[in-house]
């Protein structure tokens, strides 16, 4: 059978190509077949398995941004370390930088709101006179304590036994609570104290 196609068009690469393929496509038509079996197979396996991997937590960030907001108004109206009002805080925990005094005879527990930024903490510690203990706690595990104070009498310290302010520097490492659990222990009556802990820096 005469060929119809002109010979400078036999002569083309493209037109061998195609040649070749459609010789390719007849002859091994199962590997074809085949080829666009699995890839079908595989463009369904990525559709019908793929998820959404953004875990978006509403509550935490509208918690965060009612933390920051809260301390914008509080730094326009008083110093860092003045002491502020935390009752309606978001959790009940007191923000960083606020100063806390002294809550008299026995244990007093205080959630201190450090945020999710890492870093180091400075807990400016004056037990005044009579000792005092003071223990820093995150996620249940005790971080830092008074035991770090010179001077200290098994974590107590005060004027009294010849220790006196201190400052305790600690790494803060956020994983899952933005906040510390700061217990003090005064064993006296009319004992006072205060302490101050920074923002990670």
């Amino acid at each position: 059978m005469r060929s119809i196609v002109a010979l400078h068009t036999a002569r083309k690469w493209w037109y061998r190509w195609i040649r070749t393929m459609n010789w390719f496509a007849f002859r091994y038509y199962w590997f074809v077949w085949l080829l666009f079996i699995a890839s079908t197979a595989i463009l369904l396996y990525f559709i019908l398995t793929h998820k959404d991997k953004v875990n978006c937590d509403k509550t935490r960030i509208e918690k965060s941004i009612e933390i920051i907001n809260m301390q914008l108004d509080s730094c326009c109206s008083c110093s860092s370390a003045e002491k502020v009002n935390y009752e309606n805080y978001p959790g009940g925990q007191t923000p960083c930088n606020t100063k806390l005094e002294s809550g008299g005879q026995g244990r007093t527990e205080t959630s201190i709101e450090l945020g999710q930024s890492s870093g180091t903490i400075d807990l400016d510690f004056n037990p005044k006179n009579q000792p005092d203990k003071l223990e820093v706690f995150y996620e249940g595990q005790r971080i830092a304590s008074s035991y770090e104070c010179p001077n200290n009498q098994n974590g107590m310290v005060g004027r009294n036994i010849g220790s006196g302010p201190c400052i305790i520097s600690f790494e803060y490492r956020y994983r899952n609570d933005s906040f510390i659990k700061v217990v003090v222990t005064a064993p006296e009556n009319e004992t006072v104290w205060e302490y101050v802990v920074s923002c990670p820096k």
